[in-house]
């Protein structure tokens, strides 16, 4: 059975959230909660070169 080619990105298995934040008024933050406040089950990579960790997760550059 072949995938459909809309099949990676409506069902992903991962996930980067460019511009993720610590501030809880910031669209980076809500997007980050959302992720996984709804059971996404991939791996979520957070990207700010100013945090180390957000959510218990590694931030990256």
């Amino acid at each position: 059975m072949t995938q459909h080619p809309l099949g990676p990105l409506l069902c992903p298995r991962s996930i980067a959230f460019v511009g993720a934040s610590d501030r809880p008024d910031s669209t980076g933050a809500a997007m980050l909660a959302m992720s996984q406040i709804d059971g996404f089950t991939g791996t979520i990579y957070p990207v700010n070169p100013r945090l180390a960790v957000l959510a218990g997760k590694p931030c990256y550059p």
